[in-house]
């Protein structure tokens, strides 16, 4: 599996120059957050920029993160036929909605677990960069943390277990993630102030359907890549399908 670390290499430098001695006491993290992404949209950009607030006010150092969309067997299944959109194409709109960033980049690995993402930038990590990755006086603790939605943590009862993750605020979870951290007095989970607005890939399928504005839900590259490759991929889809199945029916009959 490949990866670009060219950011996170920018960023390691620019926090603490070129001698890994300069980072005594010090922990660095790259985030990282796995999905369909299918479309990638502002609140994906958007979690990113809170969940560094969050961990930087816990005092730790943001040098990267990750947006992994999910594997096409996955999203398939996920979405339906008719509205998934390929591997190749969410990747393509990540890497538009984050090449202004000088820190969020993308993996292409289409890998559907978070945990085995996680386990793989960590590998790289420790590849690219062993100066930096250990637990030492003279070295920051340099890995990757997951970023999941309150929603997704209380399913999996992320206050029980000894992994660290960031947690994003969501409508109708959050006080309940906040009472099953409180209840079980765990301190794994840095859990953002901010809630992410309900904007979800299942409206903006929606609204790319029906020609709404897109300008409140897409970045414009990622709203032109929509309009100009996705419609026009999804009727051609769709009108395969359908020739299919008539053809189907006739030897049938």
């Amino acid at each position: 599996c490949m990866i670009d670390l060219s950011k996170v290499k920018a960023q390691i430098l620019k926090q603490f120059g070129s001698q890994a001695g300069n980072t005594r006491g010090k922990e660095a993290i790259v985030l990282v957050s796995s999905g369909s992404f299918a479309p990638v949209h502002l609140m994906h950009t958007r979690m990113f920029e809170i969940a560094k607030s969050a961990a930087e006010k816990r005092g730790l150092i943001v040098v990267g993160g990750f947006m992994s969309p999910s594997g096409d067997d996955y999203v398939r299944g996920k979405l339906g036929p008719g509205n998934w959109i390929t591997l190749q194409q969410r990747v393509d709109m990540a890497r538009l909605a984050c090449s202004d960033s000088d820190w969020v980049s993308v993996v292409d690995w289409g890998i559907s677990r978070g945990s085995e993402v996680t386990r793989l930038i960590n590998e790289h990590l420790m590849q690219e960069f062993p100066e930096y990755v250990g637990n030492n006086y003279r070295r920051p603790l340099l890995h990757a943390l997951e970023i999941h939605g309150a929603d997704t943590l209380l399913r999996f009862r992320a206050w029980q277990q000894s992994k660290r993750y960031i947690g994003l605020g969501r409508a109708g979870y959050t006080q309940a993630l906040i009472e099953g951290i409180r209840t079980a007095g765990s301190n794994n989970i840095i859990l953002a102030e901010e809630e992410l607005p309900d904007i979800s890939s299942t409206k903006v399928r929606e609204a790319v359907k029906s020609g709404s504005d897109l300008n409140q839900m897409l970045c414009p590259p990622v709203a032109d890549y929509m309009r100009r490759v996705i419609v026009p991929w999804w009727q051609q889809y769709n009108n395969s399908s359908s020739t299919s199945k008539k053809v189907k029916k006739v030897m049938v009959n």
